[in-house]
């Protein structure tokens, strides 16, 4: 069965105290014809962001088992995915470097961030 690729825009913020909000939001934007399509999120708007970003981006993954194509990542939520060691994971195995990169299809999902985790940034 074919999907059509669903493709959204990033707000200008997703922190810890709204990322379940824009979760949510993605997840209502999406259509019914396609709810376990492939997605492309483009984050050419995102300027204020935590590591609930990341975890954002890998939740979409699980919850549709399909592909997540990420556009225009941030050059700092790219800092902060290498950081963390799931670059590879979020934007492709050829590097970051702003591109638009694939997530993979079956990545786990990353449990919520923690106090301790949350690593403010903006772009």
């Amino acid at each position: 069965m074919g999907a059509t690729a669903e493709s959204l825009r990033s707000p200008q913020r997703i922190e810890f105290d709204n990322v379940l909000t824009v979760l949510t939001e993605v997840g209502a934007a999406c259509s019914q014809s396609a709810p376990s399509g492939p997605l492309t999120i483009d984050l050419a708007n995102l300027v204020d962001f935590d590591s609930s970003a990341i975890s954002m981006l890998f939740e979409l993954a699980r919850r549709r088992s399909a592909p997540v194509t990420v556009l225009n990542p941030p050059a700092k939520l790219a800092e902060l995915a290498e950081l963390y060691g799931v670059a590879d994971l979020l934007f492709g195995q050829s590097g970051v470097d702003g591109q638009s990169r694939q997530a993979a299809p079956s990545v786990p999902a990353a449990g919520p961030a923690t106090a301790g985790d949350r690593g403010r940034t903006s772009a």
